[in-house]
């Protein structure tokens, strides 16, 4: 029997930043979106950020070509 489950959506238990990235990817395939894939570097960057803030610092466009 389980008495209890832990979640650590954070990464202070575990850095979980290549998993992370790894989701990130397969959504970003899943919907067709072309972009570089995303490293387990760019989560941890972005860690403890806001969803919006996170998605506008990583989805970048060089040179405004989007």
């Amino acid at each position: 029997m389980i008495d209890s489950v832990v979640f650590d959506l954070d990464g202070t238990l575990w850095d979980t930043s290549a998993a992370c990235a790894i989701g990130w990817n397969r959504v970003l395939g899943r919907h067709g979106i072309a972009f570089r894939p995303i490293t387990e570097h760019d989560v941890r960057r972005v860690t403890g950020k806001p969803h919006e803030q996170c998605i506008r610092e990583v989805f970048v466009c060089p040179k405004r070509t989007c």
